[in-house]
């Protein structure tokens, strides 16, 4: 099975700098897991080190379910998420989602500024607990559709199957090779990536409806220990 590259709908936001990496174009999807999991896309710091302050993903759920997430940033390690810089916890309750096909960002803030070195490769993930209805993760493989103001995105992504991550990263290459799982886990793995990452042929991209999106949050979630 062929996975292509994509990176996960997001937007970094610092102290200082403000916005330094912008998602402008139409999310494609949509899909999602019933199981908990975590999907992981990497990202590098320009020539300046940064102070991140929040994160906002493309996510979607069906209005009469409760969803549980965390907003994650990792080191790198070689071609996977290496060592936890940062978490901010959100949960999403009835109500909170208007439909599950209905793309909105929503803002994870940090409870403290994570410093991001200078020409640093890191990990902006997202995860999930177990949901009786799908997360609706949305995502691109365009990456003409940001805009870089002190980061640039790459086609570089992960996924486990877990919540929190338990660090069995699986890898997707170009290729569409999945690496960095035991071999009873692949199958799994290429199923959930199948099911979340991939549109049906002929599938429309979601609207997106920017009103909802937050620019840099200002006041801190309650962050997972």
């Amino acid at each position: 099975m062929k996975i292509s590259g994509f990176i996960l709908s997001l937007t970094l936001c610092t102290v200082h700098a403000g916005t330094i990496l912008d998602y402008t174009g139409s999310p494609h999807g949509p899909g999602g897991p019933l199981v908990a999991s975590t999907f992981a896309s990497s990202f590098t710091v320009g020539a300046r080190a940064v102070e991140l302050s929040s994160i906002s993903f493309g996510l979607g759920g069906y209005p009469s379910m409760e969803y549980d997430t965390t907003a994650y940033i990792f080191s790198n390690s070689g071609d996977h998420p290496g060592t936890l810089i940062g978490s901010s916890h959100r949960s999403f309750g009835f109500g909170d989602f208007p439909g599950q096909t209905m793309f909105n960002f929503y803002d994870y803030a940090f409870s403290g500024a994570l410093s991001l070195a200078a020409g640093g490769t890191y990990w902006a993930a997202l995860g999930k607990a177990d949901s009786g209805y799908p997360l609706y993760i949305y995502y691109t493989s365009n990456l003409g559709e940001f805009t870089d103001d002190g980061a640039g995105p790459s086609l570089t992504h992960c996924t486990t199957l877990s919540y929190p991550p338990d660090g069995q990263w699986g890898v997707n290459t170009p290729s569409g090779r999945i690496r960095a799982l035991p071999p009873e886990r692949r199958l799994q793995a290429a199923a959930v990536i199948q099911t979340v990452l991939l549109p049906p042929e002929g599938g429309v991209p979601i609207r997106r409806q920017p009103e909802i999106r937050g620019q840099c949050a200002d006041a801190p979630l309650r962050a997972q220990p």
